[in-house]
């Protein structure tokens, strides 16, 4: 009879075939681990222990055994494509630990900070055959969202058990759920990791039309687009380079983190280089020689979804890979900058003009930096997170391909309006006649310098700019100190210079004639004009063509200072009125404007386009002051419209993603009207004329509600529903209030319950932190404390470490065992955004309890944010005049502060049973010195259990407290 463990080993993959009667065994083969690949050391290395142990012996570990055991003959054997992999997965794994090494101890979340790789780890763990696991996992979460993704592993899975034996060990929905919560976390780190390679292969996708194959069914289509991954990506890490020719293997490019050289052949060959060094030599992937699919969207999956709803047909559901990218805070800023100017490029003005409008709009307001003058402190609005100062440093960002003039450029001038001159003619009655003709003054290519070297030219500069001379005597006399009484006036100095000039006038070359800067000179030998032609399409248009170089048009810097001539007015002009001053435009192009008619002009311009509009800017005629106010009071009477609200909203959600370098937005926020946005609701603003570019003033539960729509892009939530939350988690970001990760002392001194808006503070602290991180559970995390948290009760056994002895003046840490964890309740509760009878949900409120243990015993669970909001129970000691010196010259507690002689009695309060069974006298101080989580702990519980509590300072003394101790009964000092 044949034997029922009968174990065949191959000798060419010396991999074990189980015979199906194992099966009957008592064997959970899911228990089994073996030793990971050496490639993938470094991931175990980063994991912490709570998820290195769900990877090793949990349900992470269950699912990859599982999933690899179904799969396994299904697919083809990758060994170099694993063993790449397990080195990418390592090397980002190690990127993210040293990023987070320099950040602080993040308590109750220490367990689930930092990258997720618990899949991967849980795969490696599981043998070979469960490695392709996880990099299904994470094509699946590039183009899907988690709902559609879990309905795709659901059906998979079922579709393919039926015919397997490992179908008595089934995986529950939940199970899938969390699967792809981790590789989507995964994901997200490895994005920001890699951002500057992915950001190329991204671009790259974006252009390219391409179906992901799914003519067929669900389960069918998976496996296709599975094994065409694998199977491309196998060759390349061989050395073999590959045709990118369908949506599989592009999808695969952008989802795995390996970065081969691509060729891409449309619309023009082009060859991008990724550098990778994981990459073999000389291979190459080509792109674009596939056929197009014709949807102009990029790579799209559409699959029929059997398992997305309860009750229902299959639903038909398309995605886009490029649909689930994420944007920085400063990509955000940029996008945000384009949706500002997209309706203004409809009326003839280009990106690059807008921008240099908005770097000329700022420039003008810098003129008032530091004053208390409208201008002054619009100014300093734009520098707390103001939506015109996002404009601002996007428009510094705008790349542009403007054409900037050189040193080499020659300008001609043309009359904007007819003008009056004699001519050779007569009247009847014997007098010149006066025409009125446009001039232009064309360049032939004459020598441009010899009137900027005129003795007149000089001193008509110098006596409308006399500010010029320092820079003029310079340049004509080098070795001319200036200094002393012996500095010669402006007129001695011209007269001695010119004297010079015509006596060695013969000696010089060309080239180093002295003159004036000007933008003229050096064009001369270098433009080459069909004169005569041009001159006849002039003449026939009506015009009077004159030479440029017959006269001196453009003075020193005429952008700035002007434009000086005579000829040609009629009555003439008396000379002090002949200046013209640029009004608007650009070196390219402007319009100069008789200064005896400016004002008449400027109110002409105030009906001219918005190009010409922009080109105001330029000049010197903008006053810093009325622009201000003329756009404080624009806005004013405009407050409550759309697109301000709109403004606001951006401004509010910049402040709270300020400073968290890691953070990304969903990119479908930018199809959303921010006006209607529920969590403005509430939104209070600073009472200041210039509250309209500041951001808004959110409580708690609108700043999680704010966080939510644009890590989602699409979910704005009720904010009733988050009254109680305390933090959230989603991708791969933990965001926690700011009481939960800092010493209660901190915390009151930064931060209130009623987030009152500090005016003179530059950056409004939002209450919220975020760091890399998952709690592993599926979708948008809303983390709430148990209604009413637990104390441990007294024990009859606890009088042996009650001692309560007096404080004998020493300020220390008697709590070096404490340590905070963070634990789920089965108690949740789904958020919907809108019913759609769907079997998942992306919204759930999950009951959380943060405890406190001394070693393995369990003391408490906190309520942390509750305690805050009770003043009257906790409060803190400031410290005394000497100090707050201390403090400010930042020395270190010497940690003893002697008994207090002229005070009550204290009694020291050493472990959490002391502090569970307080003393009988009056006045007692926890010795935690240094241990924020058990100065957070032990205040906390106190509150709870409802003493008065005051947080001493890192530095007190008697002094600080005696006051307090005098005036007040029954206090606890948290020291």
């Amino acid at each position: 009879m044949a034997n029922p463990i009968r174990g065949i080993v191959s000798a060419n993959t010396n991999v074990a075939k189980i015979s199906p009667a194992l099966a009957n065994l008592n064997f959970d083969f899911t228990l089994c681990r073996v030793e990971a690949p050496t490639e993938f050391h470094g991931v175990g290395r980063a994991l912490t222990r709570g998820r290195r142990a769900e990877a090793e012996s949990g349900q992470s570990h269950i699912t990859a055994r599982i999933l690899g055991a179904l799969f396994t003959s299904a697919l083809p054997k990758t060994p170099n494509l694993s063993r790449v992999y397990g080195l990418r997965a390592s090397e980002i794994s190690k990127s993210a630990t040293e990023e987070a090494s320099e950040t602080q101890s993040w308590g109750f979340f220490a367990d689930h900070s930092g990258a997720d790789g618990t899949t991967i780890w849980a795969s490696a763990t599981s043998g070979p055959e469960s490695i392709p696991t996880h990099l299904l996992a994470c094509l699946l979460a590039r183009v899907w969202d988690p709902p559609e993704a879990i309905s795709i592993w659901e059906e998979v899975v079922r579709r393919h058990i039926r015919d397997v034996w490992a179908a008595k060990h089934p995986l529950s929905r939940e199970h899938l759920a969390e699967w792809d919560n981790s590789a989507r976390s995964w994901l997200r780190t490895a994005d920001r990791v890699k951002k500057r390679e992915q950001k190329q292969v991204m671009l790259i996708l974006d252009n390219i039309e391409q179906q992901i194959r799914s003519d067929q069914g669900t389960y069918e289509s998976v496996l296709s687009t599975w094994r065409e991954a694998l199977t491309f990506f196998e060759p390349i890490v061989s050395g073999i380079s590959q045709r990118a020719g369908n949506g599989q293997s592009l999808l695969a490019l952008c989802a795995w983190h390996l970065y081969p050289e691509l060729m891409v052949v449309d619309p023009s060959p082009r060859q991008t280089k990724q550098n990778d060094a994981l990459m073999p030599a000389k291979v190459i992937v080509t792109i674009g020689l596939g056929e197009k699919s014709g949807q102009q969207d990029g790579v799209c999956w559409s699959l029929p979804l059997a398992y997305f709803r309860h009750y229902g047909p299959a639903v038909k559901r398309k995605s886009i890979v490029n649909s689930t990218q994420r944007l920085s805070v400063e990509e955000f800023e940029m996008a945000f900058f384009g949706t500002f100017i997209a309706g203004w490029t409809s009326r003839g003005v280009t990106v690059a003009q807008i921008a240099h409008w908005l770097r000329r709009f700022h420039q003008i307001l810098l003129q008032k930096s530091g004053t208390e003058s409208p201008a002054g402190k619009l100014l300093q609005a734009c520098q707390r997170f103001s939506w015109l100062g996002i404009l601002f440093d996007s428009s510094h960002r705008v790349r542009h391909d403007c054409h900037e003039l050189e040193g080499g450029a020659v300008f001609e001038y043309l009359t904007a309006k007819p003008i009056s001159r004699r001519c050779s003619k007569r009247d009847l009655d014997g007098s010149q006649l006066v025409i009125s003709k446009h001039c232009r003054w064309m360049y032939k290519g004459g020598n441009l310098s010899k009137h900027t070297r005129e003795k007149c030219y000089v001193m008509r500069l110098l006596k409308r700019y006399p500010e010029l001379f320092d820079g003029i005597w310079q340049h004509f006399s080098p070795g001319f100190t200036g200094d002393g009484p012996s500095r010669p006036t402006s007129t001695d100095l011209i007269e001695k210079c010119f004297s010079r000039i015509d006596r060695d006038r013969s000696g010089w070359a060309e080239e180093s004639r002295p003159c004036f800067e000007s933008a003229l000179n050096d064009a001369a030998d270098s433009i080459s004009l069909n004169f005569q032609q041009r001159q006849t399409t002039c003449n026939a248009m009506g015009e009077d063509v004159h030479l440029r170089e017959d006269q001196v048009i453009e003075d020193y810097r005429s952008e700035e200072l002007g434009v000086f001539w005579t000829t040609y007015s009629h009555p003439p002009l008396p000379s002090e009125s002949c200046w013209y001053r640029q009004v608007y435009g650009s070196r390219s192009a402007a319009l100069f404007v008789l200064e005896s008619r400016l004002e008449e002009h400027i109110r002409v311009m105030k009906r001219i386009s918005i190009p010409r509009l922009l080109g105001l800017f330029d000049t010197d005629l903008v006053d810093p002051d009325k622009l201000a106010t003329l756009l404080v009071s624009s806005l004013d009477r405009n407050g409550h419209t759309k697109r301000v609200a709109s403004l606001r909203a951006v401004s509010t959600a910049a402040s709270i993603y300020s400073g968290l370098s890691n953070a990304t937005i969903d990119v479908r926020v930018l199809q959303q009207d921010l006006s209607t946005m529920r969590w403005m609701a509430q939104a209070r603003y600073p009472p200041s004329s210039f509250g309209l570019f500041l951001p808004a003033t959110l409580d708690l539960p609108s700043i999680f509600s704010c966080i939510c729509f644009f890590e989602s892009g699409r979910f704005d939530i009720e904010i009733s529903a988050l009254q109680n939350v305390m933090a959230m988690s989603t991708g791969d970001n933990i965001w926690v209030a700011y009481p939960l990760l800092h010493d209660p002392y901190s915390t009151f001194r930064k931060f209130n319950a009623d987030l009152t808006y500090d005016a003179r503070r530059r950056v409004m602290d939002p209450g919220v932190i975020a760091f890399t991180g998952n709690v592993g559970r599926p979708g948008i995390s809303f983390l709430v404390p148990p209604k009413e948290p637990m104390i441990r009760s007294s024990c009859i056994y606890d009088f042996r470490q009650i001692v309560h002895e007096p404080f004998d003046g020493y300020v220390g840490n008697s709590f070096h065992d404490t340590s905070l964890h963070l634990s789920f309740t089965s108690a949740t509760s789904s958020i919907s955004a809108y019913f759609e009878g769907l079997k998942d949900s992306e919204l759930e409120v999950v009951e959380t309890a943060l405890s406190v243990y001394e070693r393995d015993k369990w003391v408490a669970d906190l309520d942390v944010l509750n305690s805050m909001k009770k003043p009257w129970q906790g409060t803190t000691i400031p410290p005394c005049s000497e100090c707050r010196q201390k403090i400010n010259r930042e020395q270190e507690h010497n940690r003893f502060v002697g008994e207090n002689e002229n005070g009550p009695a204290v009694t020291a309060i050493v472990n959490w049973t002391e502090l569970l069974n307080p003393p009988e006298t009056t006045f007692s101080i926890v010795k935690a010195f240094g241990n924020w989580e058990a100065r957070l702990a032990a205040y906390v519980i106190s509150v709870a259990s409802g003493y008065r509590v005051n947080v001493l300072p890192d530095i007190w003394c008697w002094d600080c407290i005696n006051d307090c101790l005098v005036h007040n009964r029954e206090f606890i000092l948290i020291a």
